[in-house]
């Protein structure tokens, strides 16, 4: 059971529907091919044993697997352990590319307003999870504009 005042939610994403519908109708998640055609592999996980959990925190996935998300190329990655890796655009500080977006690192768990970028203090998981990005953006094929969209509280870019 999590502490008082602290917020515990098990991450499920998009592709973790079809898996999830598929095996709560008892239907094997289809590997190579559906109805002799090559597929592209399915890469979710079913969220049955969540949702039909009595427990306060489901277990989702292993606590080592990160998961990457993006929306226009700004992204972010939640690894283990509560650390989220981002890079978003912010109000005030224009960027001509996707460079002048620092990474930032926030434990999630400590910090839940992500307040205090903890990047400076933990270069080597900055790295980690730039990595698990990298994979993401390879195996999704991410299309990355090229620049990045005007913040969303800029009033100038209104």
């Amino acid at each position: 059971m999590p502490p008082a005042n602290h917020v515990a939610v098990p991450t499920g994403v998009v592709k973790d529907l079809l898996p999830t519908f598929l095996d709560m109708a008892g239907i094997a998640v289809p590997t190579q091919q559906y109805a002799g055609k090559a597929i592209v592999p399915v890469t979710g996980v079913s969220l049955r044993t969540a949702l039909q959990s009595a427990s306060a925190v489901p277990t989702v996935r292993p606590p080592t697997e990160s998961v990457a998300f993006e929306y226009l190329g700004q992204g972010y990655v939640n690894g283990p352990d509560g650390w989220k890796l981002s890079r978003t655009a912010v109000p005030g500080m224009p960027a001509r590319t996707y460079a002048d977006l620092p990474w930032k690192l926030f434990n999630t768990l400590e910090d839940r307003g992500e307040t205090k970028d903890r990047a400076t203090e933990r270069p080597d998981l900055v790295d980690a999870l730039k990595k698990d990005w990298g994979r993401y953006v390879l195996d999704s094929q991410v299309l990355i504009p090229a620049t990045p969209p005007a913040p969303k509280r800029d009033p100038a870019a209104l």
